[in-house]
């Protein structure tokens, strides 16, 4: 059986862990805004009602996924004492 590392070392990395996934979810949600930015000039140049279903699709999807990174952000503070959080 392996030696269990030190609650240092557990909040060091989680506390990276936590700081990862925030850039990956601030950047998920930039370009979800970027994309939600273009939405109405892709149905002015081809109004149809199957194009706006599939970019809600879509949008739902990337909404989906920005709820994931902040649950599995919160999941990896969890794991740090509560004095050493960020």
């Amino acid at each position: 059986m392996w030696p269990l590392p030190k609650q240092d070392e557990v909040n060091d990395l989680m506390t990276w862990q936590h700081d990862a996934i925030l850039f990956a979810r601030r950047t998920w949600r930039s370009l979800a805004y970027a994309l939600a930015a273009l939405t109405p000039i892709a149905l002015i140049i081809n109004p149809s009602w199957d194009l706006a279903l599939q970019i809600q699709i879509f949008f739902g999807s990337l909404l989906a996924f920005d709820l994931l990174l902040g649950l599995a952000a919160r999941l990896t503070l969890s794991f740090v004492e509560k004095d050493k959080r960020p």
